[in-house]
């Protein structure tokens, strides 16, 4: 009964700062997945890049679901077909990789344990805190797209650069 007041309340908290109820679940019982695959999506896309980073990726996907361009819930958002490099199935999934003979170097830490990663309970954090509408946002609404520095996608040269935080560059339409 605490679990789903808290819930209402942080749906309501959304709504009032803008975030349509339809937008952030479809149940106050569903809210814990939009937060944990906002979550999620903060953690694997910018684990790297402190809290700044973390809150950039919370912020640009939810300006893709306020957006009208994407999908209107936040986990349909995330997990949409190459919008974020974690998501993204491995091209040739089926075939054997040419070192997989090789020991790996460390083995990536399963979603079992990622609640005990630091880095992740600061993600799950932030993406409450967002959707309570407790952050000040460094964004504007209209950055709905980011890469990584390390990469050259063909699709920014149509963009408007709106800035760099840690490793990634964000932009807008």
């Amino acid at each position: 009964m605490k679990k789903a007041k808290i819930l209402a309340q942080i749906i309501l908290a959304g709504c009032l700062l803008g975030y349509p109820a339809f937008l952030l679940s479809k149940n106050p019982t569903n809210m814990h997945h939009a937060i944990k695959c906002l979550a999620d999506n903060a953690y694997h896309e910018a684990r790297g890049e402190g809290p700044a980073g973390m809150q950039a990726v919370i912020e640009v996907t939810l300006n893709r679901v306020q957006s009208g361009k994407y999908k209107p819930y936040i986990c349909s958002v995330v997990y949409q077909n190459k919008q974020f490099s974690w998501t993204n199935k491995p091209k040739n999934a089926s075939r054997k990789p040419k070192n997989a003979s090789r020991k790996p170097k460390k083995a990536p830490r399963s979603s079992q344990n990622l609640w005990e990663v630091p880095e992740y309970q600061y993600s799950l954090r932030v993406a409450q805190k967002a959707l309570e509408g407790n952050l000040e946002l460094m964004l504007d609404k209209d950055v709905i797209f980011y890469h990584n520095t390390k990469v050259h996608p063909i699709w920014n040269r149509k963009m408007q650069f709106r800035g760099k935080i840690g490793n990634h560059l964000f932009y807008s339409n």
